[in-house]
């Protein structure tokens, strides 16, 4: 399974979107507030997927998409007005205020991405195998300021 690491510039934001994540059956590796810390952790693992806000204290999304290494793809979270800003094809979006399964969905999404890549899209690998499906009943927006 890829490695996730979660980066907002403000920390109750970023383990509160690890903790949504982590309950729905994904793997956070590590939670940051700044670029430099995610490119330091994207530099000791194999591969992953970076979920971030707009802007940190370091840098913005863009900066820290190009430092990253070529094997972690990124998710943005941010509002409407900034992701009409990113035009990289190569970064998913995901507009704010976001429910819990749009979150989780996209996050899936790019979990089967990765595997396919990889060549481990096999059925009974990763711990996300079931959370692919959430709970559609739960439609509680999640709050991250960017």
């Amino acid at each position: 399974m890829a490695n996730i690491i979660v980066v907002f510039p403000k920390i109750e934001d970023a383990k509160n979107s690890r903790n949504l994540l982590v309950r729905y059956g994904f793997s956070v590796s590590a939670v940051c507030t700044t670029g430099a810390q995610a490119i330091s952790t994207a530099d000791g693992l194999d591969d992953g997927i970076v979920v971030c806000g707009y802007r940190f204290p370091d840098m913005i999304y863009s900066d820290l998409h190009a430092d990253l290494p070529s094997h972690f793809e990124m998710l943005l979270v941010a509002s409407q007005k900034y992701l009409s800003e990113c035009s990289n094809q190569n970064i998913v979006t995901v507009s704010m205020p976001i429910k819990v399964h749009d979150l989780i969905d996209t996050q899936g999404g790019a979990q089967r991405t990765e595997r396919r890549r990889t060549g481990a899209d096999h059925p009974g690998q990763g711990a996300a195998h079931g959370a692919e499906q959430p709970d559609r009943g739960r439609s509680a927006p999640v709050h991250t300021e960017v």
